[in-house]
């Protein structure tokens, strides 16, 4: 839940809003695609506190489960910056060619809690024929069916929320 929202709800405005006041989308907003923020505000900022401090396992992996639930195997457009490409044959799939493409690193707070956000696309030629040139830090749009979603505490002490898709679709974003 956004900041916005929890002021609006704790005001006693988000039930006027919600009254007949139609909520804005993306598109409306002039904002396509979901953030890494979007994705971590499905967890309650109580749940997300509990990985303040990387000891508790127990709570890693309740995180890790909602964010599964709630975001693999489903379709989404996400708002990525890119960092670089490789070529990358799929393994399990057979003679499948393509790229695995790596985002930036984004830093996200949520919480009271730093986390790295990263994604990893992972694009088939069968579904873009060309992989688009671009520079690292361009932002694209990408749809996809999202492969993994989940929270990882490495032993150096950073909290990593993970992301794959398998990319159906790669447009640059606009500005």
């Amino acid at each position: 839940m956004t900041p916005m929202k929890r002021f609006l709800r704790a005001s006693g405005l988000m039930v006027l809003l919600s009254l007949g006041v139609p909520s804005m989308s993306a598109a409306e907003s002039g904002k396509e695609g979901r953030t890494l923020e979007d994705i971590l505000s499905q967890i309650p900022d109580k749940e997300l506190g509990k990985l303040r401090g990387g000891r508790d396992a127990a709570a890693l992996a309740e995180v890790s489960k909602k964010l599964s639930a709630a975001e693999a195997t489903k379709a989404a457009t996400l708002r990525v910056k890119l960092d670089k490409a490789e070529e990358w044959d799929f393994p399990n799939q057979g003679n499948v060619k393509g790229w695995r493409v790596q985002s930036e690193v984004e830093r996200l707070r949520a919480a009271g809690l730093y986390l790295e956000g990263r994604v990893t696309l992972y694009i088939k030629q069968e579904a873009v024929s060309e992989l688009p040139k671009f520079r690292s830090g361009a932002e694209f749009l990408v749809t996809g069916q999202v492969s993994r979603c989940d929270v990882l505490q490495p032993s150096n002490g950073k909290t990593i929320l993970n992301v794959d898709i398998q990319v159906s679709k790669l447009v640059e974003a606009k500005k």
